[in-house]
């Protein structure tokens, strides 16, 4: 009987169509490296000053740049406001904005800066209906790549 069961098995391995596939995928991987270098700006900051407001402001702006200062909206007055300088640097203000907050987590946006010819760095600071009292400040980082 053996002999039989060692002949069906042989006879079961000969006939049966072995299929086998291998599965494979094809990667490709890419990496670009850019060099920032830091620049640190003096003490300058971009100033706003201090910037009076209606009470239950509408959605107004301050813009400062090319020596003047210009706002539209509810402003009031504005006074002590400067123009940050970073020196002769190029760097890449397009599409920069910044936010901005005070201590109660009020947020003001910055953008559309511009650098004139003498380095001076200005933009447009816009202030949203019924702004909150406060000082707001922030950081920011613009790169310039090489």
């Amino acid at each position: 009987m053996s002999k039989y069961f060692v002949l069906i098995l042989a006879f079961m391995l000969a006939s049966t169509n072995v299929n086998a596939t291998t599965d494979y995928a094809e990667v490709t991987a890419k990496a670009t490296i850019e060099i920032a270098e830091v620049i640190q700006c003096p003490v300058d900051k971009i100033s706003f000053g201090v910037i009076t407001v209606k009470l239950n402001n509408t959605s107004s702006t301050v813009t400062i740049g090319d020596g003047q200062t210009t706002f539209t909206g509810d402003v009031i007055s504005v006074s002590g406001e400067k123009a940050a300088n970073c020196g002769n640097v190029d760097l890449n203000w397009n599409n920069v904005a910044v936010t901005i907050t005070n201590e109660e987590d009020d947020a003001l946006i910055i953008n559309n800066f511009k650098v004139d010819s003498s380095y001076n760095i200005g933009g447009t600071l816009h202030i949203p209906p019924q702004a909150g009292a406060g000082s707001y400040t922030g950081t920011f980082m613009v790169t310039n790549i090489k």
